[in-house]
Parts: C-alpha cells; structure tokens; sequence
C-alpha cells in the first residue's frame, strides 16, 4: 500500500482547504465512510479517497514495477467484461465505454438528497502511468463522477501534464462543483477505467467534499 503517498497527498488537500473558508454558503462536510465501493478503493480518512485502476496482476510490468505497486487498498480493480461496473452504479451496459472499452476500474457511491440550488464541491487529482515513455503508446484512462445516468468527465491522459511523486504523471489538484438545478434523492459517485486494455495503472484522489446550501435558502 502507498502510506506516503497517501500522506502527502492528504497534507495537500488539508492546506488547500485552509484558503476556502469565505465561501458565503452554507456547507455541511459529506462523510465517505457510508459509501459503497467496489474495486481498489482506500479511505484516506471520513472525507478523503483514493482509487485505482490497478488489479493487482503485473499492471505495470513495462516499467518494472513489482505487481500491487500502484493499488492502494489491497483489493484488485474489478475486471468490467461483464458489465460490473456499470451494473453496481446503476448505469446501461456498456455506458462506461466513452472514450474505449471500459476494462477495468474501481468505484464509489452513495445517495444524495439535495434541494435545488445545491453545489456539490470536492477537489480532485487525476494520477497516471500512462504517459511513461518506457510505453509504445498510451492510452486514454480516466476519471469520471457521476450523478444520476450523467457521466462527467474529470481527467484522462491527456490532462496529466504534470510531475508526480510516484506515478509517471498527474493533473495536479483540481476542484469541481457540481450545481443540482431539481430537488431529490441522486445516486452521486467517483471512478476510475482502464482503457482499451489493464497493462498500466491510474489512480483518483478525492477529498474535501461538500454540499454547499446558498445563504439565502
């Protein structure tokens, strides 16, 4: 498991928490630990995550990595070839497969009740081997959240453009707010795919999430 990793990337989070406090909303701090999983998903602590790609068989071989290297949880990534993914966060069969086939992943969810006006914030990192220039070619894994049957795109390769401490390379931290336009109960959820094939790994951190009420509700 990465313990260091997973330090520094909590140390990251919590100094960038420390400069949004002027937000003019009311913001209740949602808890991860409810959350149902499937695949290689760590809780960092009750507001922070990190998952992987990773199955636990020889992923990164290429780059000579021990198997496991790139897994946070000790849980393999699940294999999607029978629609597993798609079928624990409640999508269509093959919705998942966007941008290639959706080969592997891990996953998160839980229900969200919302009124109208609610943001969902959280910030965001998207890590990846992908981009190693040991590898003929890459190809494009990614991060996604999802709200309801609404996939959203976060990163994929092509958006980690910067030095990472342990993987090849990573977006660096990113926030996102989601804004719910209609009150009710939403199936709110985090992932990340293998593209096309399992050979390197991918990872997502998420932490500091919130809903956030404007003042004036």
């Amino acid at each position: 498991m990465l313990k260091n990793f997973q330090r520094a990337i909590t140390l990251t989070t919590i100094s960038c928490l420390t400069l949004g406090l002027t937000n003019p909303v009311k913001a209740a701090s949602l808890d991860l630990t409810s959350w149902e999983t499937l695949g290689d998903v760590n809780l960092v602590s009750n507001n922070q995550v990190l998952l992987s790609n990773d199955a636990d068989l020889d992923d990164d071989y290429q780059l000579g990595a021990a198997s496991g290297t790139f897994n946070f949880s000790d849980t393999p990534a699940v294999d999607n070839f029978f629609g597993d993914l798609e079928f624990f966060l409640g999508l269509n069969p093959y919705s998942l497969s966007q941008s290639g086939e959706a080969y592997e992943g891990s996953v998160l969810k839980t229900i969200l009740t919302v009124k109208a006006g609610d943001e969902l914030s959280f910030d965001w990192n998207f890590f990846t081997n992908e981009t190693s220039t040991l590898l003929p070619e890459f190809l494009n894994d990614t991060a996604f959240l999802l709200v309801d049957s609404q996939i959203i795109k976060l990163a994929d390769v092509a958006d980690s453009t910067s030095a990472s401490s342990l993987f090849d390379s990573e977006t660096g931290l990113q926030s996102y707010t989601y804004q719910f336009t209609e009150a009710g109960n939403y199936t709110i959820g985090f992932g990340v795919l293998d593209i096309d094939d399992p050979t390197n790994s991918s990872a997502l951190s998420v932490s500091n999430l919130t809903l956030n009420t404007p003042s004036d509700s």
